[in-house]
């Protein structure tokens, strides 16, 4: 299944290269006031990943509470942008992005 997620924060996580990096409270209030815009562009089997750790299909029905619960059934991420902050975020839950060949490079 394809993972998709919203994270319009990413050019300032970009900006700061740290996958610990804490973005603004205004960053985060925008990105969860339109987390469901994947919505538009997903398809049937795809999922987005929301800003509460849920997982909601295309049209929007919540279908997991965790990333956690499918994280080995994800085949690909789509985010919005890479940045270390969501690579360390995607590895924390152990959804195995090393093998979609992502080049990032994460500090200690």
């Amino acid at each position: 299944m394809r993972l998709l997620h919203f994270n319009p924060e990413n050019d300032l996580a970009l900006a700061s290269a740290d996958p610990h990096y804490t973005p603004p409270a205004s960053a985060l209030a925008l990105a969860t006031d339109i987390q469901e815009m994947p919505c538009l562009w997903a398809s049937v089997d795809d999922v987005i990943w929301n800003r509460d750790g849920s997982l909601v299909d295309a049209c929007g029905e919540r279908l997991y509470d965790s990333l956690s619960e499918v994280a080995h059934d994800i085949t690909s991420v789509f985010p919005w942008g890479w940045s270390p902050l969501l690579v360390q975020r995607l590895l924390i839950l152990d959804v195995p992005i090393l093998k979609f060949k992502i080049k990032v490079k994460l500090q200690p």
